[in-house]
């Protein structure tokens, strides 16, 4: 994947905030965390270094955090170090602890390990995916997806966007010797590989779409994606949750997808679990960030 300078970051942050794109704050991010929140109902708060504040679904929490679960509130935590779930339910209070969590008052404790096992480690690495929202600079055709991501299918379909570029476009992928994988004239702003063309594991590739408006003026669009390799893509799809999962379980595998880098995979998970909760803003978030 690309490594993005310090200058490049914090230019990118000055410009969301300039255009009024707007930061999630975390008071305890990914590289301290002990656990993450991924499920909560009810009233819950968090005390962190002396600081009080109301609990919510993906908050990081370091270790002395401690969680003041109000009657009749639950929340699920995930260990990054055992890869271990901790569903606490009732009132009480939650000390996260090097191992495990320590709860006290009439609070009970319930836990199970994660399908997901060492993978569960990655949701450490998406700190920065998750709490910023940021968009790439507009193009005149904009690419949609892939875009600066990994993908998990050898065969990804390429979309994209134009308001003043009309049909037909035409899309050429190239790979990282500059040497043409295949090209194509298509009228609709989509485009699915050709059966018999097969991109490399761990490989990158860009992809062009170049387009005119109806005056003949030029347009052009561009993006990278890399293809994730057999041993990735095996292991992650073991740890895929079933589609009647729990919640908690859907939640850390997206989380996981973001961490890894395959993140048009994860906004897809991120969506379907924001229309179960339309009203969690960070869900929403995650389930309509641009690259």
């Amino acid at each position: 994947m690309r490594t993005y300078s310090v200058f490049t970051r914090i230019t990118a942050l000055f410009a969301v905030v300039l255009m009024g794109g707007y930061l999630l704050v975390r008071p305890a991010m990914a590289a301290d965390a002990v656990a993450m929140v991924t499920d909560l109902a009810g009233k819950a708060q968090v005390v962190d270094e002396g600081r009080k504040r109301p609990l919510a679904l993906l908050d990081y929490l370091r270790l002395g955090a401690e969680v003041k679960l109000g009657k009749d509130a639950r929340v699920t935590l995930v260990y990054f170090q055992n890869s271990t779930q901790y569903v606490i339910a009732g009132e009480g209070t939650v000390r996260v602890t090097p191992n495990k969590p320590e709860v006290s008052g009439g609070a009970k404790l319930t836990a199970n390990e994660m399908r997901q096992g060492a993978l569960v480690a990655n949701a450490r690495k998406e700190t920065a995916q998750g709490a910023l929202v940021m968009k790439t600079a507009p193009q005149p055709i904009q690419p949609l997806s892939p875009v600066d991501t990994r993908v998990l299918d050898a065969h990804p379909v390429f979309v994209w966007k134009s308001p003043k570029a009309k049909p037909p476009f035409h899309l050429t992928l190239t790979d990282a010797n500059k040497q043409v994988v295949t090209q194509a004239d298509v009228k609709a702003m989509r485009f699915g590989l050709p059966a018999g063309v097969t991109l490399a594991d761990g490989a990158r590739y860009t992809w062009r779409v170049e387009g005119r408006t109806s005056k003949g003026e030029a347009l052009v669009g561009e993006a990278s994606f890399e293809v994730a390799t057999a041993v990735e893509r095996d292991k992650v799809r073991q740890a895929r949750p079933t589609p009647d999962a729990a919640f908690s379980e859907r939640v850390t595998y997206a989380v996981i997808l973001d961490g890894m880098g395959f993140r048009d995979d994860a906004r897809q998970l991120w969506r379907q679990l924001a229309a179960e909760r339309p009203k969690d803003i960070r869900l929403r978030v995650r389930a309509n960030k641009e690259h």
